[in-house]
């Protein structure tokens, strides 16, 4: 669940994208996929393996190319637990989208975050969960 102000800039950002031309919007998507595969450290190959997608057509993707269809962004969401509305460009962080407030309070703190503090942090909280399962 969303907080009012969280669904207003959901909303927004859903109007914004409406607005866009096919090669704009395409190019949203791409640096989109750009930063999941930078966040986990992979290679287009790598990431395009994960996602069960062809290398040469995770490079269209990634370079803005081709549309992105809904099965891949199913698949992309599944492998990396990141929610298809940032795939789509209309959430602003590379995470599931939040069930609570609770969820988007921390969530609006991780969006504050460059990539070199999102990627220490994922590796801090991987830890944590090694941890715990121990």
């Amino acid at each position: 669940m969303l907080t009012k102000r969280g669904c207003d800039e959901l909303e927004d950002n859903r109007k914004k994208l409406a607005k866009l031309s096919r090669e704009e919007y395409r190019s949203v998507v791409a640096e989109r996929l750009k930063t999941i595969a930078e966040l986990h450290d992979l290679d287009t190959k790598f990431f395009a393996e994960k996602c069960g997608i062809s290398t040469r057509r995770m490079k269209n993707l990634m370079n803005g190319t081709a549309n992105l269809r809904i099965p891949e962004m199913l698949d992309i969401s599944d492998a990396f637990n990141v929610g298809i509305e940032f795939i789509m460009g209309c959430y602003p962080y590379p995470l599931p989208m939040p069930k609570d407030e609770t969820e988007a309070a921390v969530y609006e703190l991780v969006g504050k975050m460059d990539m070199d503090e999102l990627k220490e942090f994922k590796d801090r909280l991987g830890e944590k969960l090694k941890e715990t399962e121990s």
